[in-house]
């Protein structure tokens, strides 16, 4: 390989190894990327080189932000993405039970509570356990005024 093909080499590498830390910045397990250049075709040693060039430390990717950036400058601190809440998904015994606007009023009704995971599970159970039949929307809504306080809870009066 002559000193001009790895330059050439080099030009076609700078862009994919900048979309690579662009899409993969905060990873820190290979497996994704090899996962990503191995669906777009890259496989063999190509592969291993394009993974090698991608841990290695780099400065900057081109000339031009190399001559712009500091050495010793740090990059700015991004706040950390706010963690997603868990999915959850019916399980089929469930799906046979909740009709469909039941199940997203109840995964509704969770986002806007604030429920954790093993509340929304409680009242999932609750829901099993109480009801008979096809559980509807109305039929949650009775449950969680009975269970937690709400209208269809009477008073007592001493």
């Amino acid at each position: 390989m002559t000193d001009r093909d790895e330059a050439a080499r080099d030009q076609g590498l700078r862009p994919l190894l900048r979309e690579l830390r662009e899409r993969f910045r905060d990873a820190a397990d290979l497996r994704a990327v090899r996962v990503y250049l191995a669906a777009r075709g890259y496989d063999g040693p190509r592969l291993d080189e394009v993974l090698a060039a991608f841990q290695a430390p780099h400065l900057a990717d081109d000339a031009e932000s190399a001559a712009a950036a500091p050495i010793a400058s740090a990059p700015p601190a991004r706040p950390a993405p706010a963690a997603l809440p868990p999915l959850r998904v019916a399980a089929p015994h469930e799906r046979a039970r909740f009709e469909p606007d039941a199940w997203a009023w109840l995964l509704q009704h969770r986002a806007t509570a604030g429920w954790s995971v093993a509340e929304l599970e409680h009242v999932i159970e609750r829901a099993l356990v109480q009801i008979d039949g096809r559980i509807a929307v109305d039929d949650l809504r009775t449950l969680l005024d009975g269970a937690f306080g709400g209208p269809a809870e009477s008073p007592t009066v001493h």
